[in-house]
């Protein structure tokens, strides 16, 4: 009889399981899939966010503010008159001669007060929105910072407006003149501090803080050079102020510190902070500067 021997057989091959990685596909309109939309950005926050007490005080100061600027009257009799310290020297030395001068120079102040402030708002709403593919984030940030900003600012110079009472340098002269300017007798007893000068620094300074933290215009020179410009028609309008005979010195001084203080030291000092800059952009700090004869700002830092 004959048998067949059994045939070796191979074992089977094992099997093998091929794992694929998803990769992100663009939809009908070209743009990438959801994980990939915040990396689409050029703006990315990385600083303190607006907090519960944030919110809270910028609704508090805002609605303070409203509250002085449209019910409560400032003081009928003035409560301060004239110069302190180098005032009437400045304004000797400053004020215009002529009533063209002095009204020219009035309203050049006025659109110089507007533009740092017209600045603030497109650079912290228009920029991240229209040039950062409507980059909502980073928008709200700076839009509450410079709410803040103007919030505090307008309540402590109304304060000051509707409670201080310092009469203004040219009530006198337009007693003498009523012709001295069309302006006479126009918010007399509210001097102190300069509305002008503080609207203008507030909106510089907010300016300052979010280009020196962002490159909104791309980083390094374009970037420092909005910072420079705003604070140059701050210091423009506060100048025009004394020619106009609007103010004394001392008025705009404390006016550019409410200004700069809450358009600029509050944004480093609450939100600027907890965070890293970007290696491309530009490490600055915009210093005043001065001697006896020159009153101007500098810039130094790493571009």
């Amino acid at each position: 009889m004959v048998t067949a021997a059994p045939q070796a057989t191979e074992p089977a091959a094992p099997k093998t399981t091929v794992i694929r990685r998803a990769e992100a596909t663009p939809d009908a309109r070209g743009s990438a899939a959801p994980a990939e939309a915040a990396s689409e950005h050029r703006l990315t926050w990385r600083w303190s966010r607006f907090s519960v007490l944030d919110y809270a005080s910028t609704a508090v100061f805002g609605g303070a503010y409203l509250y002085l600027e449209t019910t409560v009257v400032g003081v009928r009799e003035p409560n301060w008159r004239g110069g302190i310290l180098f005032d009437d020297a400045v304004r000797s030395a400053l004020r215009g001669r002529t009533r063209g001068l002095r009204e020219s120079s009035g309203a050049i102040s006025d659109y110089l007060t507007l533009a740092p402030q017209g600045m603030m708002v497109i650079d912290s709403v228009a920029i991240p929105l229209f040039t950062d593919r409507w980059n909502y984030d980073v928008a709200w940030q700076m839009t509450l910072i410079m709410l803040q900003a103007e919030a505090i600012t307008g309540l402590l110079s109304r304060f000051g407006h509707r409670y201080i009472g310092r009469e203004r340098p040219d009530v006198e002269e337009c007693r003498k003149d009523p012709e001295y300017h069309h302006l006479c007798f126009g918010g007399s007893n509210a001097s102190f501090p300069s509305g002008h000068t503080s609207g203008a620094f507030v909106g510089a300074g907010v300016v300052c803080a979010h280009h020196t933290h962002l490159p909104l215009y791309g980083g390094g020179a374009p970037d420092i050079a909005a910072c420079a410009v705003n604070l140059t028609m701050a210091t423009a309008s506060s100048v025009l102020r004394l020619i106009a005979d609007r103010h004394y010195l001392t008025d705009n001084l404390v006016g550019a510190a409410i200004g700069l203080g809450a358009g600029w030291g509050l944004p480093l000092l609450l939100h600027y902070r907890g965070g890293t800059s970007a290696a491309n952009e530009p490490q600055v700090a915009i210093l005043p500067m001065g001697d006896p004869q020159t009153l101007g700002i500098s810039a130094a830092g790493v571009f």
